[in-house]
């Protein structure tokens, strides 16, 4: 639970409404490699406009995020990935 009085308060944005909408799995590739990856939607209606999409490929997480900000892009990708042991 959110403490608005506790060492995170100055993130708090009243009123905070994120829409996210998960769409069908698609192949997409980053320089760690190729993956099937489910791509996440996601937008704010409250505050600065910010949309974005995040992938996330199954047993290994985020392989790619693009976020936009106020107009700004952003994009993240995944470099490398070893499997874990």
């Amino acid at each position: 639970m959110f403490d608005p009085e506790g060492p995170n308060r100055a993130f708090a944005i009243p009123n905070l409404s994120i829409t996210y909408r998960a769409r069908k799995e698609e192949t997409i590739e980053v320089p760690a490699g190729t993956f099937q990856a489910i791509p996440v939607d996601s937008s704010r209606a409250v505050g600065p406009p910010f949309t974005g999409t995040t992938w996330y490929a199954p047993g290994i997480g985020v392989v790619k995020a693009v976020t936009n900000f106020g107009g700004r892009e952003r994009t993240t990708v995944l470099k490398s990935f070893s499997p874990g042991r």
